[in-house]
């Protein structure tokens, strides 16, 4: 009851009201337990939360960093660990004692801002681990956690504790990979919601507002060809497709081509926005590409990569991940820029790979992994459509 008690005047409050409550406990345990000199530095905890912001950390000395980090740690386990076995305890023995309810949870948003990025991941971790542990323990409550692969990736990269495994997350783990079918399905929905609105009668789909397909161009691919096959682009498509073709029956030819500008503009930000953390410089990467052909081989343009390349990365604000990650790879003649390079863009979902004539493209999208070592001369690169109209190239 001790839990119940602590926590249960702010249970029903509001979901950021209740964020903002485990943060705070989180913060000042984690200041508690600091030396005198390294509290001196990091100040008091005001209404604003903790006061080690980035111009504090430039200050620490490396040991005042790594006593932060081991006593982040510390928290974040105590956190994790705490009464956890007592409230499950006592979730099965007197609150969901009926067998035959059966009670799901989803949590989203953790990619969000939310919590300062370093504790971010230590908390991700130990949800993941009390999830677990309520999942095995209580039969008739099942949680479901939503979560990006970059920040999966990023988590499982960031969290290296004595023991940690990132395999045995994988019975947890369930990709969900839309097909062309689904998508389909779903906008259809959407669009008959709309036209319940009106007086109209027939049924509406995407495929009969899309311009007919002839023998060059099948509209309804050209549209999901367009998009990294997730809802939220092909909303996002769609939605811009209507703003261009509001008093028309149908989604003209020329309504399709200048909501497809506006839509790559866009997909390029958002893909910039996702994966920042990782590569802040994705979008100039990505623009190293302007006016390239729709797929090439990657002997072909090496030479304009590279020089692209060694542009880009004379910035001052490049990421620190990505300059050690490549500094790493340099000084073991791992790979070369270009390598990195293509491995970076297929990762983020921005090109797919073919290796071999005779093998299919892969596209990281499905699930596919690819690494520096496996990218070659001879591989084919195909920019994905997505961004063919911010980039300037041309074809259907």
């Amino acid at each position: 009851m001790e839990c119940i008690q602590k926590w249960g005047e702010s249970f029903w409050q509001d979901t950021d009201y209740r964020i903002t409550e485990i943060t705070k406990s989180a913060e000042n345990s984690l200041v508690e337990g600091a030396s005198a000199e390294l509290k001196a530095k990091i100040g008091e905890i005001g209404e604003g939360g903790f006061a080690l912001k980035s111009e504090k950390i430039k200050k620490l000395t490396e040991s005042e960093k790594a006593e932060v980090k081991k006593r982040g740690q510390e928290v974040v386990s105590t956190i994790q660990i705490q009464k956890l076995d007592d409230v499950i305890r006592l979730l099965n023995e007197n609150v969901l004692i009926d067998g035959q309810k059966v009670w799901y949870i989803t949590i989203d948003d953790l990619d969000g801002d939310w919590i300062d990025s370093d504790l971010r991941y230590f908390l991700i971790q130990a949800l993941l681990e009390a999830i677990r542990d309520i999942n095995n323990q209580i039969d008739n409550v099942k949680i479901v956690i939503a979560l990006r692969d970059d920040l999966i990736i990023r988590t499982f990269r960031k969290i290296k504790n004595p023991g940690f495994q990132s395999d045995k997350y994988k019975s947890m783990h369930l990709e969900i990979q839309w097909q062309q079918d689904d998508l389909s399905k779903l906008i259809n929905k959407r669009i008959s919601l709309l036209v319940k609105k009106t007086s109209v009668e027939s049924e509406i789909t995407l495929e009969k507002l899309l311009p007919d397909s002839s023998n060059k161009t099948n509209y309804i691919n050209y549209f999901f060809e367009r998009t990294l096959m997730r809802p939220r682009d092909v909303i996002l498509f769609f939605n811009e497709c209507m703003k261009y073709s509001y008093d028309k029956s149908k989604i003209s030819k020329d309504g399709l081509t200048r909501a497809e500008v506006q839509y790559s503009e866009d997909r390029l930000v958002a893909l910039s926005n996702e994966w920042a953390s990782d590569y802040p410089q994705i979008a100039d990467f990505i623009n190293i590409l302007e006016e390239f052909p729709g797929l090439f081989k990657l002997h072909e343009k090496r030479f304009k990569i590279d020089g692209g390349l060694l542009e880009i990365l004379g910035k001052p604000d490049l990421g620190d991940i990505l300059r050690k990650e490549i500094d790493e790879k340099l000084a073991r003649n791992e790979t070369t820029l270009c390598e990195s390079y293509i491995a970076a863009l297929f990762k983020v979902g921005a090109i797919g790979i073919k290796r071999y004539s005779n093998q299919e493209v892969f596209w990281s999208q499905d699930g596919r992994m690819m690494g520096e070592s496996e990218v070659d001369d001879q591989a084919t690169i195909y920019i994905h459509k997505a961004f063919w109209k911010v980039l300037g190239i041309h074809g259907k």
